[in-house]
């Protein structure tokens, strides 16, 4: 009103806040995980909540499908959301057999072969890596199979102690009507 001029100003800093989901796509084995992300990297205290319910960065998946993911500001005064189909592709799991005896009596022997795909690599409880192992005692024996993409499947098969065969005698020779005495 009596001509002064004054002026100020402040500077107000737009602060654009965005979110996306990212993972790389690659294929795992039937069965295992995958991580994927919030993007870009945020600042600490920054909260995350997924449709799936957790609030890590990254969340580990077992199935495609649509995942939402809704971040949110240190402080709470910027939220941010993103719903986005994030897809998977699987390896096949081995699936390896093991045959051979289910009773190993004392003194035998027997063997376990495992079957399983034609290039799967095979690796004994035992400590082997052959398709076939010879074992001389009852127990528990377990088998890993691993594929050339690196998937593994577990086969395990329980060996029991039998009894030893009955210790027959007889005369060697009987004449008709003889009799003779067989004993155990």
């Amino acid at each position: 009103a009596i001509g002064c001029v004054a002026w100020g100003e402040i500077h107000i800093k737009a602060w654009v806040w965005t979110v996306d989901i990212i993972y790389a796509p690659f294929t795992v084995c039937e069965g295992d995980s995958m991580p994927i992300h919030a993007y870009p990297d945020f600042p600490a205290g920054t909260t995350f909540l997924w449709s799936t319910g957790e609030t890590t960065n990254p969340i580990y998946i077992t199935n495609p499908g649509t995942y939402s993911l809704t971040a949110t500001a240190p402080g709470g005064e910027c939220t941010a959301s993103v719903t986005e189909f994030v897809d998977m592709f699987f390896f096949p799991t081995p699936e390896p057999t093991i045959s051979g005896p289910s009773v190993l009596c004392t003194g035998q022997s027997g063997t376990l072969t495992a079957a399983g795909n034609p290039d799967d690599l095979f690796f004994w409880s035992t400590g082997e890596n052959t398709s076939s192992i010879v074992i001389s005692e009852p127990g528990i024996y377990s088998v890993t199979a691993t594929n050339w993409q690196g998937c593994s499947g577990v086969d395990t098969i329980e060996v029991l102690p039998g009894t030893a065969p009955p210790n027959l005698t007889a005369p060697p020779v009987l004449c008709n009507g003889q009799s003779g005495m067989v004993s155990v």
